[in-house]
């Protein structure tokens, strides 16, 4: 699966919650997803989160846990799913920044009926490109209607928190630079201290604004986003693991090897023999 769409009442919606459930929560893992809400209401939850959801409210959720409580009986929802590892793959990096920069906490874009119609219409269109294996540019064409999903998303993100407090804003400009800097030198360290370093300011306050503002540490940042490089080059390219931890500033492979499998469960070997099957 690149990229699947369908409704949270329909089998494959109920499939996938029970997949994502641990005690009460969903989990989403590897998975980006993209909800909106077409009809009803609901309550959402996440850590530091409670909101009323209704017909035409967006939302975007991350790696976060949350829950769907007190549905109204008409509640329904369509749900774009795009696991990590495809997103790498189809957008480019400046898409994939974005994405990743509004999906670190719960996202809601409540919309006017228009724009939520357009919404829902490049949501399945993008699902149907990705998943047409007669198309030669299947994934170019789902790339771009996801593009124009994400960039509706960011406009009205912007207009609804003009008016955000200092100190919000504060913590949300500091945690955006440094997730554009890991963005751009995940390669070259993993060192909290480097970032703050390039950006002016101490370990301490750098990791307390970005804590505040993602609920997700400075260093989970890091490591996710040297998992994820690590399993595109074993996935995409023939590097060996020497290669790879030599170019990712690893002292051995074997710091690599411990590293990747205590973040992702298994070795790097595995990893490319399980992604080559």
């Amino acid at each position: 699966m690149k990229l699947q769409t369908f409704l949270n009442t329909s089998e494959r919606g109920v499939a996938f919650a029970q997949e994502l459930t641990v005690n009460g929560w969903m989990n989403p893992g590897d998975y980006a997803l993209m909800l909106l809400c077409i009809s009803g209401s609901a309550r959402f939850i996440s850590e530091g989160v409670d909101e009323i959801i209704s017909k035409n409210t967006g939302i975007m959720v991350g790696s976060f846990k949350y829950r769907i409580i007190e549905r109204s009986s008409d509640f329904c929802m369509v749900v774009c799913v795009q696991t990590y590892d495809s997103m790498n793959q189809m957008y480019d990096g400046k898409t994939l920044f974005q994405f990743k920069k509004m999906m670190y906490r719960p996202r809601f874009f409540p919309m006017e009926e228009k724009m939520a119609v357009g919404c829902r219409f490049l949501l399945e269109r993008a699902s149907r490109a990705a998943n047409d294996k007669d198309s030669l540019y299947g994934d170019e064409i789902a790339s771009c209607y996801i593009k124009a999903v994400l960039y509706n998303a960011m406009d009205i993100w912007e207009q609804q928190h003009k008016n955000n407090s200092i100190s919000e804003k504060r913590e949300t400009a500091i945690s955006d630079q440094f997730i554009t800097l890991v963005h751009e030198h995940h390669c070259k360290t993993r060192k909290v201290k480097d970032y703050a370093d390039m950006m002016h300011i101490t370990p301490k306050y750098l990791a307390a604004n970005v804590l505040n503002a993602t609920k997700r540490h400075a260093t989970e940042w890091i490591d996710d986003y040297t998992v994820r490089e690590i399993k595109f080059r074993l996935r995409s390219t023939g590097d060996t693991v020497q290669q790879i931890s030599t170019d990712l500033n690893f002292s051995t492979p074997s710091h690599l090897t411990k590293f990747f499998r205590d973040k992702v469960g298994t070795t790097p070997l595995a990893y490319r023999k399980n992604a080559q099957d």
